[in-house]
Order: structure tokens, then sequence, then C-alpha cells
């Protein structure tokens, strides 16, 4: 704001007389006048400008005062300066409107000529800029390839092209005797002014005379008499050396922009785009090229194309291209098997492929008018490439399913704006699925099955631990019952010993009554948490081993599907026993790195949703400074995972779940309140012992392990954790770490 401020201020000091000036004084500077606002341009602001006159037409003539061009409007009975002529021109300002544009010009009442001389250096500019108008009323100089002309009412109109673009230029004041028709693949070099009433590249460049002209490199009157290039020449040719050429093949797809995708006799491919030739006002008279319009051509013909080497590299190919048509809808070629790595590697850009992969997703989009796009995102060695499908169906594709193995036949295009790539798929029967892919299938049968073989393993040795603590137990209690007999005989004489007895066998009695509390829970825990997908195991696999070669492909996947998440379910559980057990026995060590806590919450808050498809919304909150944090991630994750998890499990759906992470001082603090169901009074005392539930949870499943295995992860960070609970107004709560544990 500030550099448009000086710039402004700038502007104006240009138009505002300076101490001692005549504020009547006439405009002398290009800037000046084009510093004006609209009112006063059209409110006629005298001039009077000194330059050199670069173009000039019966209507008027464009002055040139050392920094900038404008175009100046002569009255009738003025005849227009030579070009080149020096002088000075007056008058008033005024403006024009070239399509749709607002641009400064002189009304011109006079014209004084000097004297005569060279005009300024021209600008050294490119096809692009000047289609684009970028150096309006200047002296411009460019190259570019002849494309198409004509001649009529002593102008000749060039269409120009270039690897940047195209624009038209129009050479004034020439004769038939300059027209030859051999100038189609010329390269020539052209000098004029930047301007056109159109505001199009139709009329971009203004040529005062044949003159400014001047032929670099021939052309030909036949364009198609060139020598064929091979396409795979293309792609290492040098635009200094190789700017027109010609390429043979055949058809391989043709685009509703008119780009059309060939394949010649050695095999490689590339995209070549059509253009519209030049109105020719007379054809008969011979004063216009023969460049015929694109005569329109279907898959499998063979054709040769001329144009302008567009850019190399992935996606090879010609630009502005002429057509002619050789043999009609000749067979094409077979399609080149191939896979997503060389897809990706620009090995078959623009050909048409046949390849193999696992379909990873299935995407709808309308494209409006009745037609919809569907979209097989397929995966190989973690690439993912598009497939798109467009049709008047909906869903063309409703019998793929995730996972399945896809075959698909279409062209993969190149593109000049580098484009992700993609695979055209040409029609419906282009893309064929084959079922589930094999190696998904044996995976999954091999992991269920080991996972659950693992599995049983563990909770057989946790039932011979507990075994072996039971039969000390009852050591422990016979060892009691002696001694009790012992007491009873000697209690007169051994009161203080009696004393210290009780004391024991009270403690041995908490345990033992501790110890069968917590048999009762860990047996109720497996009975729920493990028969269900236990049995659910069991049902699926007995399905698969006696009537597999019943059940459709779908049914053996769903059937996996069960096994595999009763795995998941029964191996979360092994792993907090696990932990827990670790824990406990002191082998859990802490383990601080630096952490990104943000990155860290967020990942987690995404990952409890997607894992258990609930639509609670989470809100997450984070104040102070939380750069760096030092501490152990695999805590944190079991910490905020558990807790985020439990609020979100025990919250009625839509009710939103808010995770607050803030600092204080050397510590951060972790708020996690919900609006769940809350935890009543008499269970709150007992949350953080194993195998322990609230008695209002339910049939919402869980083990008892979460909320302890959360405090033995925070006393190993050296931290606290609380909470506060309503029934039926929900819990918060609380998780206090530093930052630097040592």
């Amino acid at each position: 704001m500030r550099s448009l401020s000086i710039l402004a201020f700038a502007a104006v000091l240009t138009v505002l007389p300076l101490p001692g000036q005549d504020a009547n004084a006439p405009l002398s500077s290009v800037a000046a006048i084009r510093a004006l606002d609209d009112r006063s341009l059209e409110a006629g602001e005298p001039v009077r400008l000194r330059g050199t006159v670069l173009f000039a037409e019966a209507s008027g003539f464009t002055i040139h005062d050392g920094s900038h061009g404008i175009q100046v409007n002569l009255p009738a009975d003025l005849p227009p300066p030579t070009v080149g002529a020096r002088g000075v021109v007056e008058g008033k300002t005024g403006t024009n409107r070239y399509g749709g544009k607002f641009f400064a010009v002189i009304n011109a009442s006079s014209f004084t000529q000097e004297d005569l001389g060279a005009p300024p250096d021209p600008i050294q500019s490119s096809i692009g800029d000047i289609a684009q108008f970028s150096h309006w009323d200047q002296s411009v100089v460019v190259e570019g390839i002849v494309l198409d002309h004509s001649w009529g009412g002593d102008e000749h109109q060039i269409l120009l092209g270039a690897r940047d673009g195209w624009a038209v230029a129009r050479i004034l004041q020439s004769s038939q005797e300059r027209f030859r028709p051999d100038l189609i693949g010329a390269r020539i070099r052209v000098r004029g002014i930047n301007r056109g009433k159109s505001f199009t590249p139709m009329q971009a460049l203004l040529v005062a005379s044949p003159e400014h002209t001047l032929i670099l490199d021939l052309g030909r009157e036949d364009p198609f008499s060139l020598p064929i290039t091979p396409i795979a020449a293309l792609a290492e040719a040098d635009a200094k050396t190789l700017v027109f050429a010609k390429v043979h093949g055949v058809v391989l797809h043709v685009s509703p922009q008119n780009h059309l995708y060939i394949r010649d006799e050695a095999g490689a491919a590339c995209r070549i785009a059509i253009f519209s030739p030049l109105d020719k006002p007379d054809p008969a008279s011979g004063l216009a090229s023969p460049v015929p319009p694109f005569p329109g051509v279907s898959e499998g013909d063979e054709i040769e194309a001329v144009g302008v080497l567009a850019d190399t590299g992935k996606d090879v190919g010609l630009r502005f291209c002429q057509v002619r048509v050789l043999s009609p809808e000749e067979a094409g070629h077979a399609p080149i098997n191939t896979t997503i790595s060389e897809v990706f590697e620009g090995l078959v850009t623009n050909q048409i492929v046949s390849l193999k992969a696992r379909l990873l997703e299935k995407r709808q989009s309308d494209l409006g008018g009745g037609r919809y796009r569907t979209t097989l995102i397929l995966e190989e060695d973690s690439k993912l490439l598009p497939c798109h499908f467009d049709s008047e169906e909906p869903d063309p594709y409703r019998g793929f399913h995730r996972n399945d193995l896809i075959e698909v036949t279409g062209l993969v295009p190149g593109s000049p704006d580098r484009k992700a790539l993609h695979v055209l798929i040409r029609a419906k029967g282009d893309a064929v699925s084959r079922g589930l892919a094999p190696y998904l299938f044996y995976r999954r049968l091999w992991i269920g099955g080991g996972i659950t073989l693992a599995l049983v393993g563990l909770l057989s040795l946790w039932v011979i631990s507990l075994r072996r603590a039971l039969t000390r137990t009852e050591q422990a209690e016979n060892a009691v019952r002696e001694l009790n007999a012992t007491l009873e005989e000697r209690v007169r004489d051994r009161t203080a010993e009696l004393e210290t007895a009780k004391t024991e066998l009270d403690r041995a009695l908490g345990q033992e009554r501790e110890l069968g509390l917590l048999k009762s829970r860990f047996v109720a825990m497996v009975s729920h948490e493990f028969r269900t997908p236990l049995g659910m195991t069991m049902s699926a696999l007995e399905l698969l081993r006696h009537h597999r070669a019943r059940l459709s492909d779908e049914k053996q996947g769903d059937l996996l599907d069960d096994i595999f998440s009763a795995t998941l379910r029964m191996s979360g559980l092994m792993e907090q026993i696990l932990i827990l057990g670790r824990a406990d026995s002191g082998k859990m060590n802490l383990r601080p790195t630096p952490l990104d806590l943000p990155a860290l919450v967020h990942q987690l808050c995404g990952e409890i949703l997607g894992s258990t498809g609930r639509s609670n919304p989470i809100v997450e909150e984070y104040d102070g400074d939380l750069h760096p944090a030092i501490l152990d991630e695999s805590l944190v994750r079991l910490i905020l995972g558990n807790l985020i998890s439990n609020a979100v499990k025990y919250s009625p759906e839509d009710r939103a779940v808010a995770v607050s992470v803030r600092r204080e001082g050397d510590e951060v603090h972790f708020s996690i309140r919900d609006q769940g169901i809350g935890i009543p009074l008499e269970d709150q005392h007992h949350l953080f012992e194993a195998f322990h539930r609230a008695r209002n949870v339910g049939e919402i499943s869980g083990t008892g392990l979460g909320l302890l295995l959360v405090k033995r992860c925070v006393e190993i960070h050296l931290g606290r954790v609380s909470f506060e609970s309503e029934v039926g107004q929900g819990t918060t709560f609380h998780v206090t770490l530093p930052l630097d544990p040592k």
C-alpha cells in the first residue's frame, strides 16, 4: 500500500505545475497524459508533444516521445505525416475504447514536421506478449512461423505461431505483386505497432509497410511436402533447428477440443492441436494460402499433420496443425501392456495402454447436462493413478469394490499445462473387475489366522499366570489358618504376637477379597470382550472352510472383514494388557523427544473419529507457546488416545467433545471434556482400578483397563491426572505433564 501511495503521488506530480510554472501549460509527455483520469481526458486537456512518428494511416498516426507511444487522431483536412518524421503535435486529450478497454489518445489540431530521422529502437518482444497487448502503442519486433495468410484491400494478413502463442499481423500498403503463396512454414521477423481494435490476437500487430518484414527461413506453398519427422525425434528436437515439422501416424483418440493423439509405425505417440485458418475474403483470387479447415478424423484414421513444435518432454507434440487424411479407419494398434510405474515415468504418454492394479477408491461427479464422470483410483506400489470415464450413467461401475483387481484400457494423455497424470477410459467395457486381488485375499487369511492363534496363546499365558497367583494365595491362606491354630493355644502368653498375626491376617484377607473381585471383573471382561469376537471369527472360518466354493467373492470379503475386525478388537485388548504389565513391572521407560503437540493432537482426533465411525465433532483449542515440547510420544498417544476415545464412546451421537491444550509455565495441561453419560459418585473412587467399569455403561463395550493405563503413563511421565464428573452432564479429565521431564 505504501508503494501504491508513492506511485499515485508521483502521478499527481506529473500533471501538477511546478512552482513558477503556468498551470494552463499544455501537457508535453505521454506519461503526463496517461496519468489523467477519465473525466480530465474526455474534457480535453491541451497537449503540445514533441516526438517521432512510428506508424501512420489515413485516420491518424502513432507518435513516440522517447519513452512511450500514443495514438493521434487526425481531422479530415489534415494529411497523415511520414513514418519517421520528427515534429510537434498540438491538440487536446481524448479517449478511445477498443474491445471494451479504455485508452488515452490525442485529438490533433496540427502537426509541425521538423525533420526526418530513424524511429526509436523497437522492443524485442514475443508472440505471446503481443497477443496479450503487453506493449500497447509501442514499436515491437517479433519472430514467428507463418501458419496462414491472405491478401485483400491493400492489406496482407499473416497468422504467426510460436511456442508461447499466436497472433495476426496486419501489413498495410501491400500490393498484389508482393503476395507469394509459399510462405506457409516460413520463419519471419516483423516490426510494427502492438495495437488492435478488437483487442484480440486476431488484430495484435499493425505493420506500416511490407518493408518492415524480413523472411528468415523460407516456407513452402504445400506444407505437406515437408519430410516426415519421427515422433520419437520431437522430444530431442531443438526449437532453433526444428520449428515446423510433419508427422505421420494412426489416430488413437480425438478429444472434444480437437486434440488428436496419434502413434507412428515405430510405436511412438504424440498429441497434436488443430488451429482454425484465417477467413479468406476471396479464395478464388489466388491471393490466399490453400490452408483448409480441419477435415475431421476418427479413431483408426491414417493421417499426416504439419505444425509448430510444442513443449518437449513427457508431452511431445505439435501445435497449430494442419491435417490431411491418407487412409480412413484403418485397424488401430493394440494397446500397450504397462504398469502404473511406467505411466509415472512418462514411458507411455499419449499411448493407448492396458494395465491391472488394485482399486483403492471410486468417485462420482456431476458434469452437468446429464453427463457424469466416474473416477477409479488405482494403486500400485504406493502410486495412485486416476482413471476417468464420462458417460450418461451416474454409476456405470456399481459392481466394483475396494481392493478389486481392475483391468483398464485407455489413453494416457499428455497436457501442455502439466496436469496430473490420468488414464482416459473411452468405453464402459474398457474397465473390468477381476474380483478381489489374490494377494490381498491370502494375506488377510494368513494374518487373521496368525493373529487369532497369537491372541489365544497370550490369553492362555495370562490364565496360567492368574492360576499361579491363586495357588500362592491359597498357600498363604493355609499358613494363616495354621498360625491361627497355634495362636489360639498361646493366646494368654503371647498377646502381642496375636495382635501382629491379626494384622497380617486382615491384610491377607483384604488381598484375597481384592483378588477375588479382580478375578470376577476379569472373567466378566473376558466373557464380554473375547467371547463375541472369537465367536464371530470361528463362525466366519467355519463358513469359509466348508462353504467357500458356494460363497460369492463379495460374501468372502465380508467374512474376512469380520475376522479382521474381531482380531483387531482382541489385539487391542491384549496390547493394553501387555502395556499395563510392562508398566507395573517397571519395564516401560521414558523416552522424551521434541513433539509438535498441535499436529499430534489433531492427528489423534482424526484417527479416533475415523476408527469409531462416530459423528461426534471434536473441538480443538490451543493456548500458549507449545514449541518445543519434550515428551514421550508413545506415552502421550496412550494417554490422549484413551481419554479422547472414551469421551467419544460415552457421548451420544452429535454431542461435541472439547480437547484443550495449553501451556502453564513449564508444564502442559490437557483437558478432555464430553457431554456424555457421566460417572456415578460411588464408582469414582474405583475408576483407576483394573477391570473396573461404572455401573451405568450399559452395553457399551470396554475392558476397564484404559484409565489405569492412563494413570500409569502419567506417573511414568512425572505428571498428574484428575477428573470431575456428573451423571448425565458429562466428564472432564485433566492431565498435567512437565514439558521437559528429566
